[in-house]
């Protein structure tokens, strides 16, 4: 079971924890009851999941009063989670026992990597969950540019969806590289006329170093994982235009956040701050 659970979870596998009731430690603690051992295996699995993948929602109703599972079943009733995993004896839908658990069960089945329309919605749709629950969200496309409408028209959607499911404040920024023509004033001045995010945003333009690291991969990446987007943040232009999303791996993963950090891989060209204005 434990085994089981450190090698499923995490964004990488396209698989979350949701953290029911938000006390959740404290209740499989008390769960555990006196045995030490058990709880060490809870710390253990925490360690090696990494906070990483446990979301939680501060509004989720929880009912002390009820079993655990109805609590569950009622969150999975309003589309909070995909599925659930138990080891009651009782089948019911949305519920998995242990031995459900492989490829063939449609409902614990997940994908890596999906063909998207280039289109707002779906591109925002597809990155939901990954937006909704990360606290700290970078937007990378260095072929981003405040002047089109297909590049924040989209950015806007994103900022939008960010923290929703969390219901607490995001730190966004948007990381691109400088262009023959913009100046920094002139950037920025796009940036706060054309960016609209909830909890503001930062944007900052980087360039590439002489026989450096190129920039030119689009990512979206969060404290919480992240994906490829192989075409990049603007929406098509043509009617059947498609992109493909995928999950990274954390090693992957944790290398592109640490480009960003600093100035170790790229140089600082500069940077501005958009205030944050109403969620629409």
């Amino acid at each position: 079971m434990f085994g089981l659970f450190v090698g499923h979870f995490g964004m990488q596998h396209g698989r979350l924890i949701f953290e029911l009731p938000s006390n959740w430690k404290a209740k499989v603690y008390e769960a555990c009851g006196g045995s030490w051992r058990k709880r060490q295996m809870v710390d253990l699995l925490r360690r090696q999941l990494g906070r990483k993948a446990f979301v939680r929602r501060r509004d989720t109703p929880f009912d002390s009063n009820e079993p655990w599972l109805q609590n569950a079943l009622s969150v999975h009733a309003d589309g909070s989670v995909h599925a659930i995993v138990s080891t009651s004896a009782e089948p019911k839908p949305g519920v998995l026992r242990l031995d459900d658990l492989h490829d063939g069960t449609e409902q614990w089945r997940t994908t890596r990597s999906l063909n998207v329309p280039r289109t707002t919605e779906a591109m925002v749709d597809a990155v939901r969950v990954l937006l909704g629950y990360s606290q700290r969200v970078r937007f990378v496309d260095p072929y981003f540019n405040p002047n089109k409408r297909r590049f924040t028209d989209n950015l806007n959607a994103f900022l939008q969806a960010c923290g929703k499911l969390r219901g607490k404040n995001v730190r966004c920024e948007i990381h691109s590289s400088t262009k023959p023509g913009q100046s920094a004033a002139y950037f920025e001045r796009q940036c706060r006329e054309r960016l609209r995010s909830p909890h503001g945003v930062r944007v900052v333009r980087w360039q590439a170093r002489t026989d450096g690291q190129d920039f030119h991969d689009r990512f979206i990446l969060t404290d919480i994982g992240g994906v490829k987007i192989g075409h990049g943040l603007d929406h098509g232009q043509g009617r059947d235009s498609t992109t493909t999303f995928s999950l990274l791996e954390r090693e992957t993963w944790a290398e592109l956040q640490g480009r960003f950090d600093d100035a170790r891989v790229y140089d600082l060209a500069d940077e501005c701050r958009v205030a944050a204005v109403e969620r629409s």
